[in-house]
């Protein structure tokens, strides 16, 4: 349980975060409005202007003045895997989430309440998912934060929804996940905003035409992405020459990566997590001549490990890069001491949840899943969020490539809404209504 000056795995950097906020922001502005207002503040030093209207929302810039958050602790539940083949790629989000706690305790708190973050384990697995919502709403949680990948968020969104309690997810960008009901939001996009950037980047950007698509057996992450990317490479005149479903990547075959070589694709896009990595490697050594693309699951410290750091050149769509400097970046940077993007994802969304409490003036949960649903101009690490009504925000897509095996930004697209894409599944008014406490 992270409380007060309790988290040590986050170092501060030199400069405090009170002087760089000093120095952008007029004296007694809150951060947390800051954040929804920054850009705009910025905007208006350029054009001369005079008038900056920020509200205060009582966390003051100058922690010299700033009391000591009191009384009740609000408990934050973060449901993230510490065991199972998930793990690996869920410590960012549990640093940035820390971070963001010592952050805001530091600093007067929440209405001047203290946080408390506390991680249930998922086990990695669909049932310790719902185990651990369950837990955390019996805790007495605020809001629940994760649960890392989709096939594990939306086990935890139901017993979220179930009990009226709002959900944050940080990297879950399975379209299904926030229809489970409106208790459910995102910070991140959806599979089928990277999907179709992806599909547009290979036939405008690179000008490939023959793709082969890799994805897991079962797994909605990778189905969603990979069928998203296929209907937008199809659209824009691509032909899929084949499609080759996997378990485990260690158990394919020399016979079944050999299906891929004979295909005679010039893209190979592998719709999978952290695993990716050793697929890619082992077509890479069989002589295969092809540009490799995948999604946000490649962006991960233990993608690199497995393989990622060999890559001699490939593509991934992700949410953020330290080089897209804005006015968060460098405060992330500093004070939560990474460039991860699964920190700076957590980050966001912990802040956007407090940013929620101190809007709603209280952590009663219907009227901060009323605040969530209102959110417009919210200003994080990863760029705006403008929430739609599908809880879902309106967010950029980031593209980056590997050049010997090291990630370097390419772009940054903001892809047109996606309210009617077919790859969302349901309409709005199919969402599951189930707010019984």
């Amino acid at each position: 349980m992270i409380g007060v000056n309790s988290v040590d795995r986050c170092d501060s950097s030199e400069k405090s975060y009170t002087d760089i906020l000093n120095e952008n922001t007029p004296p007694e502005t809150g951060f947390l409005r800051m954040a929804a207002g920054i850009w705009k503040y910025f905007a208006s030093i350029l054009l001369a202007a005079l008038i900056v209207g920020f509200d205060g929302l009582g966390v003051r810039a100058d922690a010299h003045e700033q009391a000591a958050p009191s009384g009740d602790p609000i408990l934050f539940a973060g449901i993230w895997a510490q065991s199972g083949r998930a793990s690996d790629s869920m410590e960012g989000e549990i640093v940035g989430a820390e971070c963001a706690v010592r952050y805001l305790n530091e600093h007067g708190g929440v209405l001047g309440r203290p946080l408390v973050l506390k991680v249930y384990d998922s086990e990695s697995t669909e049932q310790g998912a719902r185990d651990a919502a369950e837990t955390a709403v019996e805790d007495g949680a605020a809001v629940l934060l994760g649960a890392g990948w989709s096939m594990l968020s939306i086990p935890a969104a139901r017993v979220a929804q179930s009990y009226g309690v709002p959900m944050i997810s940080c990297m879950s960008t399975n379209p299904n996940l926030t229809l489970v009901g409106d208790y459910i939001f995102r910070i991140c996009f959806t599979d089928s905003s990277q999907g179709r950037v992806l599909a547009s980047f290979a036939r405008n950007g690179l000008h490939l035409g023959r793709a082969a698509v890799l994805r897991i057996t079962g797994d909605e992450y990778s189905m969603y992405l990979s069928q998203s990317f296929i209907r937008g490479f199809e659209k824009l005149g691509g032909q899929v020459v084949l499609e080759m479903e996997y378990k485990e990547p260690t158990h394919i075959t020399e016979a079944e990566l050999g299906r891929v070589q004979e295909a005679g694709p010039d893209l190979v896009v592998v719709a999978g997590h952290d695993e990716s990595a050793f697929i890619v490697t082992r077509l890479q050594e069989m002589g295969m001549d092809a540009v490799y693309m995948g999604g946000d699951g490649w962006d991960t410290e233990s993608f690199l490990k497995k393989g990622g750091n060999v890559i001699g050149s490939g593509y991934y769509t992700t949410h953020w890069d330290s080089a897209l400097d804005g006015p968060l970046a460098s405060v992330f940077k500093q004070y939560c001491g990474t460039t991860a993007t699964t920190a700076a994802l957590s980050f966001d969304a912990l802040l956007l949840a407090a940013n929620a409490i101190e809007r709603a003036g209280t952590a009663d949960p219907v009227i901060m899943q009323k605040a969530l649903a209102e959110t417009r101009e919210f200003i994080g690490v990863t760029g705006q969020v403008d929430m739609t009504r599908r809880g879902d925000p309106q967010k950029q897509v980031v593209i980056k490539r590997i050049v010997d095996g090291v990630p370097q930004l390419v772009e940054s697209v903001l892809p047109q809404d996606d309210a009617h894409s077919p790859e969302e599944g349901m309409p709005q008014d199919a969402r599951e209504q189930k707010s019984a406490k």
